[in-house]
């Protein structure tokens, strides 16, 4: 309804202009607000502004530019109200440009002009004076968002998975309106299935592509022998233009599954430890499974200027879980098993130092993630702070998030 309103104030302005005005390129309106004054100048800013929006292209002519079965083009006119930082005081120069937008919106209101119609302001802007008004109409032939994406599975994501399972990936992208993609439309031209290991599977749909096409793919994607302990998909459509949309699958190999993030700082540390596991509970409530950590490395600055970094090697491995369910608190007191990389470096320089580099052995600062208590509720989407003082001079801070698998097939 609105922008019938707006389509009919414009095709009652444009009646009353000579054809020959009508002009789509942005222009600028000066003298609408005298220098340093908030309010809209009547005098020349009513005629000013009838002969720009009278300027507007009607639906019809937006439609011979923009014939798409998939896309409703509009006849938005953008108002931007033109400020200079320097004119009299900088620090005035805000809240007097949203005092003349909001002059500007009280008189389009008035006139009942404002239907179809985006203000904003500016300022330190090239081009046009202080207090003048830039109009721009549309644009309409700009893909401003990604691609409209929605991915199914079956199992669905959140499902327990074995090796050697199928997981039908169903995948649907579009750039049509009524899919939800809000404005001019390139076209789908990508869309790639990756895992852990890289690149899956990959679609292409030419160079441009349709813009109205609807793009539906599917792939039996084969859970791999000895799986991590969360199966990843992830699914990218990018459009002509490079606009782009992602969205994730995850399936657990347990039960159970969930992540660890902790952060030691202090000393000559500074290290985020990332962890991914899956995890049974047996009937005696004992818990068995494996997990994924990775380790990454920051500079941790000991003196102005001065840094150490402390660096390991591998970075990431594979360590298992082990633990128990406590029957009368309904909560799992799993225990971390990091033992760290098996050789580390420290490096620090200084600027009245040299760069140095030295191989440590046995860091005792990784042991505080060996053998680490965890306690956390039995319950999906339960979390728990990880937070501690090794020692006065690093801190550990840190959480757990785990949840239940879903049954596959529900």
């Amino acid at each position: 309804m609105r922008l019938l309103r707006a389509i009919a104030i414009l095709s009652a302005l444009l009646s009353a202009a000579p054809v020959t005005a009508q002009t789509h390129s942005p222009v600028t309106l000066p003298g609408i607000f005298n220098q340093d004054l908030p309010d809209f100048n009547m005098k020349p800013g009513e005629s000013e502004v009838r002969d720009a929006l009278a300027n507007a292209p009607t639906l019809d002519q937006v439609q011979k530019t923009a014939p798409l079965d998939c896309y409703t083009p509009t006849t938005r006119v953008q108002m931007v109200v033109v400020g200079k930082l320097g004119v009299g005081d900088p620090a005035f120069a805000e809240p007097l440009n949203k005092a003349r937008m909001d002059s500007l919106k009280e008189f389009l209101d008035k006139k009942n002009l404002s239907s179809g119609v985006v203000l904003s302001y500016v300022f330190s802007d090239p081009t046009g004076p202080d207090g003048s008004i830039r109009v721009t109409y549309g644009p309409f032939d700009k893909d401003t968002n990604a691609p409209a994406l929605r991915v199914r599975s079956n199992p669905p994501t959140g499902s327990m998975v074995t090796a050697g399972q199928t997981i039908a990936v169903t995948i649907r992208a579009s750039e049509r309106e009524q899919d939800g993609h809000t404005s001019w439309p390139s076209g789908v031209q990508l869309i790639q299935l990756t895992d852990k290991n890289g690149l899956v599977k990959a679609w292409e749909y030419g160079k441009p592509p349709q813009p109205c096409a609807v793009q539906n793919e599917t792939w039996p994607y084969k859970v791999p022998d000895n799986p991590p302990p969360i199966v990843h998909l992830l699914v990218e459509t990018e459009d002509a233009v490079g606009n782009k949309a992602t969205e994730t699958a995850d399936f657990p190999t347990a039960p159970w599954y969930g992540t660890i993030t902790a952060h030691g700082q202090g000393f000559e540390y500074n290290n985020t430890l990332k962890m991914e596991f899956a995890f049974s509970v047996g009937a005696d409530g004992v818990v068995t499974g494996k997990g994924h950590a990775k380790m990454t490395y920051a500079k941790q600055q000991f003196l102005e200027g001065c840094y150490y970094t402390v660096t390991g090697n591998p970075a990431e491995r594979d360590i298992p879980i082990t633990g128990q369910l406590d029957p009368n608190t309904r909560e799992f007191k799993l225990i971390l098993r990091y033992p760290g990389p098996t050789e580390s470096t420290r490096t620090w320089e200084c600027p009245a130092i040299k760069l140095q580099t030295i191989v440590l052995k046995n860091v005792s600062f990784y042991q505080t993630f060996n053998n680490m208590l965890i306690h956390v509720a039995a319950k999906d989407g339960a979390t728990n702070s990880l937070d501690q003082a090794p020692s006065p001079l690093i801190q550990i801070t840190g959480t757990i998030e785990i949840h239940q698998s879903k049954l596959s097939g529900n």
